[in-house]
């Protein structure tokens, strides 16, 4: 009987778990950062926490609310993005960035698709689009598989009390 009451517990759980979007919560990585989860990237419906401001990216749109302000912003992708590869936010010298890395759709002959990654700055209740870099190029074999270019090294760091980020050979301020 017991062994019954504890697989009827965990149907009920699973089931409670699967039509709840938080069901698939951020996160906490090492430092100062928020990830969506794997299976909110697949639905590409991810909730990220930022200080006082929640961060709702869905398919193709960007929502920020703080307790005062809300802000909406199309990802310049556009809807036909094929995968999310990395949504998270971190926090840097006091500065609020949501980085996302998004696969594009093929384009040209070839049918390349690019992942692309996008740095926006979370301030005042509002995005503020500072970087977009490919960083990455695919297509698809024969064999439903892919076939990767090398990954160009990219990062967020803080130097001489400035944010800066860096894409391959190019850095820059933020």
């Amino acid at each position: 009987m017991r062994g019954g009451l504890v697989f009827l517990c965990s149907i009920v759980i699973g089931f409670s778990a699967q039509g709840n979007p938080k069901a698939s919560a951020p996160k906490r990585a090492a430092g100062s950062a928020t990830v969506c989860a794997p299976r909110a990237l697949k639905l590409k419906n991810c909730y990220l926490d930022l200080d006082k401001n929640k961060i709702h990216i869905w398919q193709d749109k960007i929502f920020l609310k703080d307790q005062i302000h809300r802000d909406l912003e199309p990802i310049s992708l556009g809807a036909n993005l094929v995968e999310w590869s990395l949504v998270r936010v971190v926090k840097k010298k006091n500065r609020g960035l949501l980085e996302l890395a998004l696969w594009s759709p093929p384009v040209g002959a070839g049918d390349v698709e690019t992942l692309v990654w996008t740095l926006y700055e979370v301030e005042n209740g509002a995005l503020k689009k500072k970087l977009e870099k490919i960083i990455r190029r695919r297509k698809r074999t024969e064999t439903k598989g892919y076939k990767y270019d090398k990954m160009i090294p990219h990062e967020i760091r803080v130097r001489q009390n400035q944010v800066v980020w860096r894409v391959g050979r190019e850095e820059g301020n933020l």
